[in-house]
């Protein structure tokens, strides 16, 4: 992938990544709106532009007027704050007709949406970032809500160029702007469970990767709680910018997902299972969940696993789904409880691998609270108008959505 930072960036994609992402070009700078296709260079296409209600405003009425200059546009324009379904994805689909191109104006439920669409008509994708919320435009993924159960897909084609003008990025609301950072602190405990994930079931793990991740958002928070700094917004892009790469170099979205993630999963089925319009966005769920993860991996990390055992498998676990309305595949989780009975957690080589990362994490202790402290971050369930049994059955129930281990499984399977 080619990059064009058109300024001086604090955080940069390195070229061990970059040589194994399937995107032709990025390009981040300022004002780069009224010149789109100097840097998409489509011509004589069909393009089926894809927004919502907000990022039309924010940026696709513009792409939309500079874009059909040399080629057929139509606009496709859903609903504001919208869920991220199967319902959004089949409109869509259903819109491309003859299109050849489809250009996804937005940030992460327009993106997946947009990008699986191409990736299934088999036409080009584009993406043009309207906001600093979430790490997904050079993603290779997108996780969609499918008969009521969160669904990653991922190895699905990438956007042939990614288009992020820093001035549309600056406008996007502030709520954006702390879910974006809500997003990047997961990579905090993401990239531990990663590496616990590969230690127990011996999948892919690249520490230079990781390495990556935990330093760059070490940067990321120090700019953060710098008040001199003045470019907190870019690096913040930057860093999304960082996550989505490794993911796509990855072929997967492990490294930027962990546990974290899969309670802000449960929580978005939740949402559209109650058809709840007002609900909090992607990376304030994560926010909160970091928050607690980090938290609890503190705790049961630090006094390490002597008694991980496999308990008994209930039917009255799954009915607890079923109360929900969610049919969820239940051998994910019989499977994992059979994984992690099966280990020996007194090797020495995990339990040292283990204890590095969880020095890491604890060496960021003062600065992960002060930094939800100056942003004022959601914290609790409270502040993204989560009940407590919900919480509660997300945080028990999130390892049930994938295959992966992370250490909320272990929390939730050691003997009391």
């Amino acid at each position: 992938m080619k990059i064009n930072y058109l300024y001086n960036p604090e955080i940069i994609i390195p070229d061990f990544l970059l040589k194994k992402i399937d995107i032709e070009e990025l390009t981040v700078g300022e004002n780069l709106l009224p010149e789109i296709n100097k840097y998409l260079n489509i011509n004589s296409a069909r393009i089926l532009l894809l927004c919502d209600r907000n990022t039309y405003e924010a940026a696709g009425r513009t792409v939309q007027q500079v874009m059909s200059e040399n080629n057929e546009v139509r606009c496709l324009v859903l609903d504001a704050d919208i869920h991220c379904d199967l319902e959004n994805v089949n409109t869509t689909e259903n819109s491309v007709n003859s299109a050849d191109t489809l250009i996804a104006v937005g940030s992460g439920t327009i993106n997946d949406i947009g990008r699986l669409v191409a990736d299934r008509k088999k036409i080009d994708f584009y993406s043009v970032g309207t906001a600093p919320s979430m790490d997904g435009y050079l993603s290779a993924n997108s996780s969609i809500i499918e008969n009521g159960v969160k669904i990653s897909h991922s190895g699905i084609k990438p956007a042939v160029k990614v288009i992020i003008d820093l001035d549309v990025m600056k406008r996007a609301p502030y709520r954006m702007f702390l879910s974006g950072i809500g997003d990047s602190v997961s990579k905090i405990t993401s990239v531990f469970d990663w590496q616990l994930d590969v230690l127990i079931r011996k999948g892919s793990f690249n520490p230079e990767a990781a390495y990556l991740l935990n330093q760059s958002v070490l940067r990321l928070i120090s700019v953060l709680l710098d008040e001199e700094k003045k470019t907190q917004t870019e690096t913040l892009i930057e860093f999304l910018l960082l996550s989505g790469a490794v993911m796509n170099a990855e072929k997967n979205s492990q490294p930027a997902s962990g546990g974290e993630h899969l309670i802000g999963h449960v929580l978005e089925m939740f949402d559209l299972k109650m058809n709840n319009k007002n609900h909090s966005h992607h990376g304030e769920k994560v926010a909160v969940s970091t928050y607690t993860v980090f938290r609890k991996y503190s705790e049961f990390f630090s006094a390490f696993i002597e008694n991980i055992i496999m308990p008994g498998i209930e039917e009255d676990y799954f009915r607890q789904w079923d109360e929900y309305g969610i049919r969820i595949n239940r051998d994910v989780f019989r499977t994992k409880l059979k994984q992690i009975a099966a280990f020996d957690f007194t090797d020495y080589d995990f339990q040292k691998k283990i204890n590095e990362g969880m020095d890491f994490i604890s060496s960021l202790k003062i600065l992960f609270f002060r930094l939800y402290e100056r942003y004022n971050l959601p914290n609790d369930n409270s502040s993204i108008n989560v009940t407590n049994s919900d919480w509660d059955f997300a945080l028990f129930h999130a390892g049930d959505l994938r295959e992966r281990i992370t250490g909320l499984d272990l929390i939730n399977s050691i003997g009391k």
